[in-house]
């Protein structure tokens, strides 16, 4: 995966993955390979709050792309970012209701 995956459940970027092709469109089909990165989905909730999140995000050492259209995120936790800082954030944010959370692909050791 060269990309942090928005809809894909339990991928995440790095991971090697094979697709078949169903009607002239690729389509996943599994993990070959695990990387060791954790995939998060973060939901905003309060649309003028993405750009302080994604700075903090970013300086945690995690990645993260956005689906405007949206108020989607969708956020790697590489395994040398400042996990537990990451996800304490994020759980704040989460209970101040500024966004929603949901895990895709969990690989970090324990929070």
């Amino acid at each position: 995966m060269d990309n942090i995956p928005f809809f894909a459940r339990d991928i995440s970027l790095g991971d090697e993955i094979s697709a078949e092709k169903v009607d002239k469109v690729l389509r996943f089909s599994g993990v070959l390979s695990e990387s060791k990165n954790s995939t998060l989905r973060v939901l905003l909730k309060k649309p003028r709050l993405t750009v302080a999140i994604r700075e903090k995000l970013d300086g945690l050492g995690c990645g993260t792309e956005l689906m405007d259209e949206l108020s989607l995120l969708a956020v790697t936790l590489p395994p040398d970012s400042l996990i537990a800082e990451a996800l304490a954030f994020l759980d704040k944010e989460a209970e101040r209701l500024n966004i929603g959370i949901e895990e895709s692909a969990v690989r970090y050791q324990s929070r």
